[in-house]
Formats: C-alpha cells, structure tokens, sequence
C-alpha cells in the first residue's frame, strides 16, 4: 500500500472524529450537519431542536460507528504494514 493511501486513511479517520465532536457538541443546533454540507438538515435540526433530541442521539451513534469503522480501518492498515516489514514479528 501506498503513502498515499495512508493519507486518504487518516484523513479519513481525522474527518470522521471531527464529525463526532461536532455532534456531541453542535448536534442541538445542526452543527454536524452543516459541516456534512447538508443545509437543509442542518436548518431542520435547529429548528426542531435536534429534532427533539432523538435525531441528535441517533446523529451521535451513527458518527460514533463511522469514527470506530474510520479507526479500525487504519488500525488494519499500520498493523498490515508493521507485518510486511517485520516478517518475523510475533
């Protein structure tokens, strides 16, 4: 695998915990959804007050899920690349 794909990997793993911050932090007023590039929701979210609070949750657990998947992907990659170049590593 490449350094470049390494990159878009923890990019990806950056982004997906931004998004998770600003979910918990921002998730009553539609902050996350705004930071998506989704307007409409986000607007939608702070009128309903994070949709009476049960969109806000459910906003949580979903980039909840993404930030371990995003982790655990690149976790999978520097493990895989730690074994190739130690192939007599325990």
């Amino acid at each position: 695998m490449s350094d470049l794909q390494e990159k878009a990997l923890n990019a990806e793993l950056i982004e997906k915990h931004i998004i998770l911050v600003l979910s918990m932090i921002g998730g009553l007023l539609g902050v996350d959804q705004a930071y998506r590039g989704n307007s409409l929701a986000a607007i939608l979210k702070t009128i309903t007050i994070g949709g009476l609070f049960l969109w806000f949750l459910f906003d949580i657990w979903i980039a909840a899920l993404q930030a371990m998947y995003a982790w655990r992907r690149y976790n999978k990659y520097l493990s895989d690349e730690f074994n190739k170049e130690s192939p007599h590593a325990v």
